[in-house]
């Protein structure tokens, strides 16, 4: 009898190990097939949860978030890591599938996670990396004048830009030529207005970004009849209801501007 519980009790301690194994360890990677060729490495032992219309899908599994991450880092060692957005993508070229994102999500259970893959098919060029879709992962730098400097400062018409938002041609006004500065998409710094004519940035989505900095207690924002101003810790912008856009450091709001 004592024999019989001592192999039981073994049994027991082989199928916790087991589980804690499985539970914890990374297994390695399987293949998940999205096309007849083309496939995306997913850790072992997953099972598909569901998929939507943005290429993402959502796998179920026995493994911890730790283990499920592992597999994933491991992974993707051998994509290309492309800045894209100002975000981190990977390219797996044998597959040619771009790996957007990838995480576990909150709404696994104590037994099994939930974990996410978003990619899309083909590689991305640097036009498209470049653009900035979202607002709020905007970086900007701004160079300030010397106040002893011997030069005026005046606002004078520096350019025009066409904006894709709302197809209306805009006059930008600036007391320092070429001092706003904005991280591209892949990056790189990059002239504010530069990035506008190439549209890989539109002023509204500028304008949301100061919007953003407003909630985040990072800028004020003041409300004119003919205008709004946004004041940061480094410049100030108003754009004008009549198509006009100033920029500058020592900005005041002025009637005149907008009239």
């Amino acid at each position: 009898m004592k024999k019989k519980y001592v192999i039981i009790i073994i049994v027991i301690l082989l199928l916790i190990s087991g589980i804690v194994f499985i539970k914890f360890f990374p297994l390695g990677n399987s293949k998940y097939y999205i096309e007849q060729e083309k496939y995306l490495n997913i850790p072992k032992l997953s099972f598909l949860e569901k998929t939507d219309k943005e290429n993402k899908i959502v796998f179920k599994t026995f493994q911890s978030e730790g283990a499920i991450i592992d597999d994933f880092d491991k992974s993707i060692k051998n994509y290309k890591k492309k800045t894209c957005h100002l975000k981190e993508y990977y390219y797996d070229k044998e597959n040619d599938i771009m790996i957007l994102e990838y995480g576990v999500l909150k709404d696994s259970s104590l037994f099994t996670n939930k974990f996410y893959i978003k990619y899309d098919i083909g590689n991305y060029s640097n036009d498209i990396c470049n653009e900035i879709t979202d607002y709020k992962t905007v970086q900007y730098s701004y160079y300030h004048i010397p106040s002893n400097s011997p030069y005026p400062r005046d606002m004078k018409k520096m350019y025009q830009y066409l904006d894709l938002d709302d197809n209306q041609k805009y006059d930008v006004y600036s007391d320092c030529d070429g001092c706003l500065q904005l991280k591209k998409g892949t990056g790189y710094d990059g002239l504010f207005e530069d990035l506008l004519r190439a549209s890989y940035i539109s002023m509204n989505t500028f304008i949301k970004f100061l919007d953003y900095q407003v909630e985040e207690n990072k800028a004020t924002k003041t409300n004119y009849e003919n205008g709004v101003i946004y004041k940061t810790s480094e410049f100030s912008l108003l754009k004008c209801t009549n198509k006009k856009v100033y920029i500058s450091d020592i900005l005041e709001y002025k009637k005149e501007y907008c009239s």
